[in-house]
Formats: structure tokens, sequence, C-alpha cells
């Protein structure tokens, strides 16, 4: 008897709490706490996009309706730079140039020059000396006679310069050669070495092999030079680079 009068009990307590619960009223919301003055709320990203999207879509009554700003205008995008060819030319109006010979003399390659197809702006005649193979020579005039190169020849020794003969035959009999150069350069050291010693030496180049004519030409970019050059009857068509000095 005892232990169903027991779970009677337990039965009747829960009953009675579980209406307890079912029938108790909602706890007082807590109390927001206090925002420290001077420092501002934060706000979520959200919150501020939709304030502002209520403050565009819905504008004060009398005002116009609200039209956000243009972005600024950025910098215009870079134009593609024009291709250029290696003198810094476009490509578009780039000359290129070409030497047209040899000819034999200049009429030859004035009437080569009066044949040249379309597409030649301009033209000039050069003329050039051409140079057998040979030394560059320094030497010393020839002297009155034989013993005036002799003592000419003493006083070049006694400055230092020991490479030197005394010339005992030909147009330059008596005179004193100082040295044979393969390159002017080197040459024209060695004269300049001697005049500044008080020596008047003088520099002979190497015979000349006669002259050649060319003509120098600048052409537009697709200008044909094997066909030119066919065209006005040279042997041979150079490339050669641009320069003011080129006339028509």
């Amino acid at each position: 008897m005892f232990a169903r009068a027991l779970i009677v009990l337990l039965v009747i307590l829960n009953l009675g709490v579980a209406a307890w619960w079912l029938l108790r009223a909602d706890p007082p919301a807590p109390a927001p706490t206090p925002h420290p003055r001077g420092v501002p709320r934060l706000q979520l990203v959200s919150e501020t996009a939709a304030g502002a999207s209520a403050q565009v879509a819905v504008p004060q009554a009398g005002e116009p309706p609200f039209t956000p700003a243009p972005p600024p205008a950025g910098p215009a995008p870079d134009a593609p730079a024009p291709a250029i060819d290696e003198t810094g030319q476009p490509l578009a109006t780039a000359a290129r140039c070409f030497s047209f010979g040899p000819f034999p003399d200049a009429a030859t390659a004035s009437g080569a020059q009066a044949k040249l197809p379309e597409g030649a702006r301009s033209a000039r005649i050069r003329s050039e000396t051409l140079r057998r193979g040979g030394a560059w020579t320094v030497l010393m005039p020839p002297q009155p006679d034989r013993a005036a190169a002799q003592a000419l020849a003493q006083r070049i020794d006694a400055a230092g310069f020991k490479d030197y003969y005394v010339i005992g035959e030909g147009a330059s009999i008596n005179g004193i050669a100082l040295g044979r150069f393969g390159a002017e350069e080197a040459a024209r050291r060695h004269q300049a070495a001697l005049q500044a010693a008080g020596f008047q030496a003088q520099l002979q180049a190497p015979a000349s092999a006669g002259s050649a004519t060319w003509l120098d030409v600048e052409t537009s970019p697709s200008f044909d030079a094997d066909a030119a050059r066919a065209m006005i009857g040279a042997t041979r068509a150079q490339t050669r680079a641009c320069t003011a000095a080129t006339g028509a």
C-alpha cells in the first residue's frame, strides 16, 4: 500500500510541475547596457547598406528624386604604341636606305638615278677613292744631298726614334723613311710624335686604285631593292644607315 501511495504522489507532483512550466509568464527582457558617451556605435555592414538603400529609395516629401553622382572619370586607357623600327621611326613611314653601284663615273650614276622606280624618296651621287692594299708611310721629305740626309737622320736617332733609313733611290731619294703602318690611325700617331719632337714628318697614303661612284637612295619601307638594282643597271645594292645627308 505504501509503495502504491508513493507512486501516486510522484505522479501528482510531476503533473503539477508540468502545469506550472506551461502556464508561467515569460521572464522580462534584460535592460540594455548604456552606450558610453562619445564612442561611435558599431554597425554591421548589412545595417549600413540597408540604411543607405532606404535613403535612396525613399526621398523626402517635396524633394526631387535622388540621382547618384557618376563615378569619377579615371585616366583614359593608354592607346597602343605604334610599331617602330630600329631607328625609332614608325613603321608606317620609316625610311630604308641603300647604296647602288659602283658606277664608273657620275654621269652613269646620274642616268641610273633617273631610272629609279617608285618608292625612291631621295637620292644623291657619292664618289669614293679606292685604295690599293699597302702601308701608310711616315717619312721626311728629300734633303738637298746625301750629307744633309745623314745629318738629319742622326738628329732623329738622338731624339729616340730608331726606326728609320735614308732613301737611296727613286723619287724620294735623300728622304728619310720613318716607318710603315698597316692602319692610318697608327701612322698618324707616329707622325704626331715626330712633329712634337720638332721634325716635319709627312704621311704618305697607299697608292690609289682609282675611284668608284655610288648612288645613295632613301626609300619607302616597301621598296624592292633587288628589282631596283636590276632596273638601273647597278651590280650591287648595299643596305646603309639613313642619315640627314641624303639629299634629293
